[in-house]
């Protein structure tokens, strides 16, 4: 890569992934790990006594000049000693990097601190540099995706969690990953999104996401369309499209008869949303109906609310009590209106099934995760079968041969070697 993409991968890395970043040694992983090389694990002396080997995962002893050189033309270059380290960003006057305690130029370091540091370049035949390709890293128990084209560098965290319908079993980090992939510049702490970008995705991209991540693609293709569009007609025909790409196929639409049941009805593509559903809403989130079925509940309801109403009447001797009371009835039911009951378990019968199916059929949650975290080198994949991991094979296959990317894959102990060299020894 050139200088100005390996300083975005610094720049990105700096603005979204190390918000939690305690330590000069935590950001530079972060960063090296975006660039697809590895650092040892450990503490930071432990860190400096392997890579001081000259014989760890590529890393190369060079003289300081050597290594700013190495940043110069994308190479991965540190300065490190016993108790610190620092990522060599790329000397570039149109797009420079902003100096920090872990990332500079050494025209920007201060002397003391350069002084007491060795500088180590990363053999660039071991790393994956690559243009118009993914590389899965781990990422705790997850992984992350690193999308990098000849002008583009994006990262994906993987959710692996339904933030849709059971986001109340998700934990905070699980949306701050989710929304990290939808939002340029996301901040957790912050809790205003309207003013922020929306990350784009082509389509090939999120034809691999989703085989890699199903939930966070169906919570970004949410949240995307919230965001873009106002009306249901807008949002539901771009959630058509993508389901469209994922699935090769136009989705269904369904009506619901007054009582409650769900039949299939053509798609006229000037559908009245009051009334109709679309398939693709059950995978990234569904629309509230006002179909005759939401209406006579919603009656049921009032009727119910109006008998306690009424029967608070004998209980509350002040008036104005009453109609404190009868704000709060009417809030309910606002509440009720726009969040009405959209589906019975006679729709989960007709369609959610076969699309569960669909979708099991086409993706894997963890397959990606169990390869970085499981193999250490495509040399002992026997050791992965010994232990009978589902590594997915058919799931590699659709990646390697239906989508346009090369894919690499940063294994357990650092190495980065191709899905399809992993494929072809398993």
């Amino acid at each position: 890569m050139n200088r100005k993409q390996y300083n975005n991968i610094i720049e990105h890395t700096l603005q979204n992934d190390c918000n939690e970043c305690q330590s000069a040694l935590e950001t530079s992983r972060a960063i090296l790990n975006n660039m697809g090389v590895s650092l040892p694990q450990g503490d930071m002396k432990h860190v400096y006594d392997i890579i001081r080997t000259n014989d760890y995962m590529g890393w190369r002893a060079c003289t300081k000049e050597k290594a700013q050189d190495k940043a110069n033309n994308g190479i991965a270059a540190i300065g490190i000693s016993e108790s610190n380290i620092i990522v060599l960003s790329a000397e570039d006057k149109e797009q420079p990097v902003t100096p920090t305690a872990s990332v500079m130029t050494t025209s920007q370091g201060p002397l003391y601190t350069l002084s007491n540091l060795q500088f180590f370049a990363h053999d660039s035949k071991t790393t994956a540099y690559f243009r118009n390709g993914a590389t899965i890293f781990r990422d705790g128990n997850c992984c992350k995706v690193a999308l990098k084209g000849p002008n583009s560098f994006k990262v994906w965290h993987c959710v692996h969690r339904d933030l849709i319908y059971e986001a109340e079993n998700a934990i905070s980090s699980d949306f701050a990953k989710g929304k990290h992939n939808v939002f340029v510049d996301y901040n957790p702490l912050h809790e205003t999104e309207s003013d922020l970008d929306i990350r784009d995705y082509s389509d090939e991209e999120l034809k691999l996401l989703y085989q890699l991540d199903p939930f966070g693609v169906a919570f970004y293709v949410k949240l995307r369309a919230e965001c873009l569009y106002e009306s249901v007609a807008e949002q539901v025909a771009y959630k058509d499209r993508i389901f469209n790409v994922l699935f090769e196929r136009a989705p269904r639409y369904f009506e619901r008869s007054l009582s409650g049941a769900w039949y299939q009805v053509l798609n006229t593509g000037n559908n009245d949303y009051g009334r109709v559903l679309s398939e693709a809403e059950l995978l990234f989130g569904r629309h509230a109906l006002w179909d005759e079925y939401a209406q006579a509940k919603f009656l049921e309801m009032l009727w119910s609310v109006a008998e306690i109403a009424i029967s608070l009447i004998n209980r509350i001797p002040k008036w104005e009590n009453f109609f404190d009371g009868h704000k709060t009835i009417n809030a309910l039911i606002k509440m009720f209106r726009f969040g009405c009951i959209i589906y019975t378990d006679s729709l989960e019968a007709a369609i959610q099934d076969a699309l569960m199916n669909e979708v099991i059929e086409r993706t894997g949650l963890d397959w990606a995760a169990t390869i970085v975290s499981v193999i250490g080198s495509v040399n002992n994949i026997a050791d992965v079968l010994n232990e009978q991991v589902n590594c997915y094979q058919d799931i590699m296959d659709y990646c390697i041969n239906e989508t346009s990317f090369e894919i690499f894959v940063n294994t357990r102990n650092g190495e980065c070697c191709t899905l399809s060299e992993i494929k072809n020894a398993l």
